[in-house]
């Protein structure tokens, strides 16, 4: 049985479902999987026999705590390195890339294993509304990141645009480059209803919220629509701008904000109920959105930015949008059922279609380790 090391810098959200996802496909493929996380991931994910567990956080304060944590990652990331060198895997897959994640491939480097780096955003860095420490921390991350992307075999774009596009970016991996066409990631957990929401369909906008998602456009479009039959429903953690805020008080009466992490059990009950899905990016490489949209039946609404139109057939599986007219009549064209329930049925076929796990992973492996 061929063995393949997971890895993993992050502790919840869309990538830790992304890694429960693939550990179980792969495992129903066969291969023996071993995953590499943060001791503070998920309690569902705590206590795993085939996990290696490390420590991100420290009890300390201010500098202290910062030379404690560095030593304590230093000593912790050496005694993965030994662990994984003693498995002897076929694959070292780091599923993600942020700075835990590429300090631990660069040690890994030395195993002499086939490593595959997944990037989840391949076109640069979107418009984003962190502080300068925030940023700072980032760009020192691509830094790190740059040097692995130079030292491992081969590495996973989850789009045909974060393929292209890395290409022109980085043209000396060229080679080394894979695609993935990313289906829906969900947790097996029991939906929940969210506490804030009171009706039973709504227009969705869902994930974090940043300064490249284009609340502003979305929260004017519904300033402009009269009587909306739909509220709109935008959950996700992060802090709106200035100009957002001030649109968004304008039709607050038409929107419930839930401004906070969104639970695993809510994002299903979320999606589950929402008439449509409204991604109004600024720019975007690809979208682990939309594959959940479609998995659930979900016509998706998207701005015209080639990261998004890629999975979108427009007037079938979604609307593509140019202008804020655009989306008006989107909006409206999805009050009609008829409508909706044809372009439901069209989303979950491109998902079954275009968007399958099993197919798609066994292609990359094919590519990699035949």
């Amino acid at each position: 049985m061929k063995k393949i090391v997971l890895v993993t810098g992050n502790i919840k959200g869309g990538i830790i479902q992304f890694l429960e996802t693939l550990e179980s496909v792969l495992s129903e493929i066969g291969f023996e999987i071993t995953v590499v996380a943060p001791a503070e991931i998920e309690k569902k994910l705590q206590r795993k026999k085939n996990y290696i567990y490390y420590q991100t956080i420290v009890e300390s304060s201010g500098f202290t705590r910062k030379i404690n944590s560095f030593l304590s990652k230093k000593k912790a990331f050496a005694e993965i390195t030994k662990k994984v060198n003693t498995l002897k895997p076929d694959l070292i897959w780091l599923i993600d890339n942020p700075i835990d994640t590429v300090v631990i491939g660069l040690k890994l480097v030395s195993t002499k294993t086939p490593m595959l780096l997944t990037l989840h955003d391949a076109g640069g860095n979107h418009p984003t509304n962190q502080t300068i420490y925030q940023q700072l921390r980032n760009h020192y991350t691509d830094f790190l990141s740059d040097k692995l992307e130079h030292k491992v075999s081969h590495i996973l774009l989850l789009s045909k645009i974060s393929y292209k596009k890395y290409g022109l970016l980085k043209p000396k991996n060229t080679e080394k480059r894979v695609y993935f066409c990313l289906g829906a990631h969900v947790p097996n957990v029991k939906e929940l209803k969210p506490d804030e929401i009171t009706e039973n369909q709504f227009h969705l906008f869902f994930g974090r919220i940043d300064k490249y998602k284009g609340l502003e456009t979305l929260f004017r479009v519904f300033s402009e629509v009269d009587n909306p039959k739909y509220k709109l429903v935008v959950a996700g953690s992060g802090e709106l701008t200035k100009k957002e805020t001030e649109v968004y008080k304008l039709i607050k009466k038409d929107v419930t904000l839930i401004n906070r992490y969104i639970r695993d059990e809510e994002m299903l009950w979320l999606f589950h109920h929402a008439r449509s899905v409204v991604l109004p990016y600024i720019e975007a490489t690809q979208s682990g959105v939309i594959p959940i949209a479609y998995k659930f039946g979900v016509p998706v609404i998207v701005s015209n930015v080639d990261g998004l139109t890629q999975f979108v057939e427009d007037e079938k599986t979604g609307f593509v949008c140019e202008s804020e007219i655009d989306y008006i009549t989107a909006l409206k064209k999805l009050e009609n059922d008829n409508t909706r329930s044809a372009m439901s049925e069209a989303a979950i076929e491109y998902h079954l279609s275009n968007m399958d796990w099993k197919k798609n992973i066994l292609s990359v492996l094919d590519a990699i380790l035949n």
